[in-house]
């Protein structure tokens, strides 16, 4: 999580973006999942006892988050307010109000810390909310005082699109003085009062203060459904649309023409390959001599196994090749596109993962996957590959050596080259499948403490 840093000797230390206080009061916010989504800070002087509690810190990084008070969801949330005091008081009335550290923290690239978001992206906290069009008002911490000449005047219309309209509601900006009446003219506003709506609350009586919140934050329906068993539950609360969009269609075209036009070079390569291998010359008595030249033996080795089967089957190999590599084109463009759409949708699927557990993962349909799958299968042609090209240049320098007289005749070297080859290749390919299940069981004990690094 941004901001939480190492410090050694297995110790986390947290970094805030800035602040001139010595000590802070940390407030956790969570996501719709009840995931810990971000930690700000309030700012606290314990020289003189006063907490900030109408403006938090960001850790460094972090970006901006909302906070609820913990005992409600995020899509619970009836109307908006700056600075935490305002939260914590309506909870005490049981009206669920989502507060933002600052009057421009209203979006998760908003205020400091937060280069790291993406610029469009909504507070995390409300990544999946839906207010169904209901009207969800927004309180700025400037009471009834938000004139033209205010910057937060400017400010609160945006901060309410962002935190209302973009989630599917009707955003209203509230203005309040004293007692909860409407301001009749700027002079009455400048005259003094609450700015914010936890000073209006603490200024209202004791027995008026649910009835004047009510007022201002209707009752959602998302938590009638919720306290009466009912299931509108996530289906309302979370706009999910787990369909991701199809390939592009000139990302899938083109990833067929560059396979074919492989494809096509291939099978080129291997019909010029085996004219290369069968050139046979005219010696100076008229008999035929095959392998002629200082480069016999490079076409005795084109002419043996496995290339003689490639040879015959040229327009098959090439064809199967090809296939192979669109799929693996497709597959690779299919992956990159899944998540630019996922880091564009930033889903809460995502952050779930990095909140959970390793030894609580679900467990893999197959034993292999298909990453060491396909790895195992190209050591395999590799090594088989290899080892074949060995054996036959060994078989050629012996020949050599035995016409030069340089080394007695000792026959074949090898009985079954072909043979030999798929042996060597299965156990290199057993052995990489083997290895690698034991890099991962390892990572995942030491990942939950069983093994220390």
């Amino acid at each position: 999580m941004p901001g939480f840093e190492p410090n050694g000797a297995r110790r986390i230390r947290l970094s805030l973006a800035a602040s001139s206080a010595e000590e802070h009061v940390l407030v956790p916010c969570f996501d719709v999942e009840g995931m810990l989504s971000g930690v700000e800070a309030l700012a606290f002087d314990p020289k003189t006892g006063n907490l900030e509690v109408e403006e938090t810190v960001p850790l460094g990084g972090a970006g901006s988050h909302l906070y609820v008070f913990a005992y409600y969801e995020p899509g619970q949330v009836e109307g908006f307010c700056e600075g935490v005091l305002g939260a914590l008081l309506a909870a005490q009335e049981d009206i669920v109000v989502g507060a933002i550290g600052g009057f421009r923290r209203y979006g998760a690239a908003s205020g400091p810390a937060g280069k790291r978001q993406p610029l469009d992206a909504v507070l995390p906290e409300l990544e999946g909310v839906d207010f169904d069009g209901r009207m969800v008002a927004y309180v700025p911490r400037a009471g009834a005082a938000v004139g033209e000449g205010n910057a937060r005047y400017h400010e609160a219309t945006v901060a309410a699109h962002w935190l209302v309209e973009r989630q599917n509601g009707r955003p209203a900006v509230a203005g309040l003085r004293g007692e909860g009446e409407p301001v009749e003219n700027q002079h009455e506003a400048d005259a003094g009062g609450p700015t914010s709506l936890g000073e209006w609350i603490l200024s209202l009586p004791q027995d008026e203060v649910r009835e004047r919140l009510r007022e201002l934050f209707p009752e959602s329906p998302v938590r009638n459904a919720v306290q009466e068993g009912g299931d509108y539950g996530k289906d309302a609360v979370c706009n999910r649309e787990d369909v991701p969009p199809p390939l592009p269609s000139r990302t899938l075209y083109g990833a067929l023409a560059l396979a074919a036009a492989v494809a096509s070079s291939l099978d080129a390569l291997l019909v010029r390959l085996d004219s290369f291998a069968g050139h046979v010359v005219v010696g100076s008595g008229g008999e035929q001599v095959l392998y002629p030249g200082p480069l016999g033996p490079l076409r005795r080795l084109a002419d043996s196994s496995p290339f003689d089967v490639l040879h015959e089957l040229h327009a098959p190999a090439a064809l199967a090749a090809g296939l192979v590599l669109a799929l693996v084109l497709i597959a690779r463009a299919r992956r990159c596109h899944l998540a630019r759409w996922s880091a564009s949708r930033m889903r809460l699927e995502k952050r779930w993962e990095l909140h959970r557990a390793p030894g609580k993962t679900a467990s893999p349909r197959f034993p292999v996957t298909p990453g060491e799958a396909l790895a195992a299968a190209l050591a395999w042609i590799l090594t088989f590959l290899f080892v074949g090209w060995i054996t036959r240049t060994t078989e050629a320098l012996s020949s050599l050596a035995e016409q030069l007289e340089a080394a007695p005749d000792v026959g074949i070297p090898v009985a079954d080259p072909p043979l030999i080859s798929a042996g060597a290749a299965t156990l290199l390919s057993a052995f990489i499948l083997w290895r690698r299940r034991s890099i991962k069981v390892a990572e995942a004990r030491m990942l939950q403490g069983k093994v220390r690094h």
